[in-house]
């Protein structure tokens, strides 16, 4: 073989659909990372959490990013207020309210909040931690969807391609004809990609038809309807077959052609 396994294998594995399954696993463990070091923050929080009435001194209002790509333009309704916490000491913060709060909202308003009694500025009005909580809820099930949709790709590639590649090293060789050389039609594919059609006879005597893996035009332009090629096939399923198109067998190729058109099983 000219080509090594783990070099055989990457030809059949490579292709957009394994780079999906890498960022969507990639972007399914960030999401939970995210998640889980959130959702230990709100622990931390809720076990130093210390309620204080705070005083309103003004309201603001400000533009933020927003949205599930952060670049829709969003207003955000603010009330700055101060506080006390334990020890007495004064402390000012803002938290962001609903529109019809915000609006009635004047200096001088009592305000109920929540601060963490290790980082008083770390404060929130009462009741949001159940809304967060919801939320990290459902961020991380979609981290679990985009990592599981992620792992399942890749683990399917890894054992097609596997199954692709040893067929190859160590199926029953048969002579093929090239059909010709077509546009790669795959629902996810790279644009340029094409396909080697071909046919050959298996050891039953069956013909059967098959298509090579998605090349470069430089790659797959190398064959022509009518030129021959090295087909392997399972003898005890011939329906699984593949075409040498990286002439990983090429010597056998030679072979058959100088030799009878039949199969035969590798030694």
């Amino acid at each position: 073989m000219t080509i090594s396994p783990a070099r055989l294998r990457w030809l059949y594995l490579r292709g957009p659909l394994w780079w999906m399954g890498i960022i969507t696993t990639v972007v399914g463990v960030v999401l939970l990372f995210i998640v889980i070091t959130m959702w230990q923050g709100e622990e931390r929080f809720a076990a130093n959490a210390v309620r204080a009435t705070a005083t309103v001194t003004h309201t603001s209002t400000q533009t933020v990013m927003r949205g599930p790509r952060a670049n829709t333009p969003t207003t955000v309704y603010l009330l700055h207020f101060t506080f006390q916490d334990e020890s007495g000491r004064t402390h000012q913060s803002s938290t962001e309210v609903p529109i019809n709060d915000w609006s009635i909202s004047k200096k001088g308003d009592q305000l109920q909040i929540e601060y963490d009694r290790t980082d008083p500025s770390i404060t929130r009005r009462p009741g949001s931690g159940t809304t967060v909580r919801w939320g990290l809820i459902a961020a991380g099930l979609g981290g679990v969807l985009f990592f599981t949709l992620g792992v399942s790709i890749v683990v399917t590639l890894l054992i097609r391609s596997g199954h692709r590649a040893q067929l190859v090293r160590t199926g029953t060789p048969a002579l093929g004809v090239v059909d010709g050389v077509v546009e790669n039609d795959a629902a996810v594919k790279l644009e340029g990609t094409y396909r080697v059609t071909y046919h050959f006879t298996d050891s039953e005597g069956t013909t059967r038809q098959g298509r090579g893996p998605a090349q470069s035009w430089s790659q797959a332009s190398r064959f022509s309807a009518g030129d021959a090629v090295l087909v392997l096939h399972d003898p005890g399923n011939p329906a699984r077959h593949e075409a040498d198109v990286f002439e990983v067998r090429s010597q056998e190729l030679s072979a058959l052609q100088d030799g009878p058109n039949e199969s035969a099983p590798v030694e």
